[in-house]
């Protein structure tokens, strides 16, 4: 991560008048158009995003959202500047992901069927529960391992207190973190660990994604679609992700901290 992109340093006056100097994050729209060879780019989405790992950000955004298939489908990626926004052009392989379709927009949707919203309200929830956790390999005493793992090192946030933070760990003898992306924004901060493991052919199923942020529909429909094992937090989960990560056979652990952590499911 190239720090120089991520921040910037401006001067604030505080309420007793003395004036310091305060590390802002930089949040970019990132616009995301499609080359084509019988027309000009064509836009396809836009993000708005911490300036870092943009190629993972949108080889996972473009995952997320079903425009492709693999990692492979992209031939290229590159990136410009225009009026302060950053402009993402991507050349999709010839009859490759479903970009190679006419009309093709971002799309909507979850895996699983999971876009119907939950009719019943009645979720089953476990408090530090070992035998929810530990039939996936998640259990309590290793979501705490997970948890002092994951405060470790922040930079980004460490410097600004405004990054959201997502980690890909990787269950075995000894917890293995892969990778660690940084954001403003919580998602563009999971849509980069997704990208990460596509671009390196990196098998989720054995790996948890841990997010420091609250779990959405929309995130639980990103880790699911990619095949995560395990989705966690440290905010809370909404009705619909329970759901989706049921559909999914995902574990799903939110509440996540020091000394607790709550597995939802329906």
């Amino acid at each position: 991560m190239d720090m120089k992109q991520c921040i910037n340093a401006v001067y604030v006056t505080n309420e007793n008048g003395s004036t310091e100097e305060r590390v802002l994050i930089h949040e970019k729209i990132t616009e995301i158009r499609l080359l084509e060879e019988d027309r000009g780019p064509r836009m396809i989405g836009s993000v708005s995003c911490t300036p870092c790992d943009l190629e993972e950000l949108v080889c996972g955004w473009m995952f997320s959202e079903g425009l492709i298939r693999e990692a492979s489908d992209i031939g290229r990626i590159s990136f410009a500047e225009e009026e302060g926004d950053l402009v993402a052009l991507v050349q999709i392989r010839q009859g490759r992901g479903a970009c190679s379709e006419p009309g093709c927009t971002r799309r909507e949707g979850t895996p699983g069927g999971a876009s119907q919203v939950m009719k019943e309200r009645n979720l089953g929830i476990s408090e530090d529960n070992e035998d929810s956790g530990s039939s996936a390999g998640w259990d309590a005493e290793t979501m705490r391992q997970v948890y002092r793992l994951f405060r470790e090192d922040p930079p980004l946030h460490d410097l600004t207190g405004a990054a959201h933070s997502c980690m890909i760990i990787r269950r075995g003898p000894k917890l293995q973190m892969l990778y660690r992306s940084e954001d403003a924004g919580r998602h563009s901060a999971l849509d980069k660990a997704i990208g990460w493991a596509m671009l390196r052919r990196v098998d989720l199923s054995d790996c948890l994604l841990m997010t420091s942020g609250r779990i959405s529909t929309r995130m639980a429909v990103k880790a699911a679609r990619v095949g995560a094992g395990a989705l966690a937090g440290k905010g809370t989960v909404t009705a619909e992700a329970v759901d989706i990560a049921d559909r999914n056979r995902m574990t799903l652990i939110g509440r996540v901290n020091e000394s607790s952590a709550v597995w939802f499911r329906k």
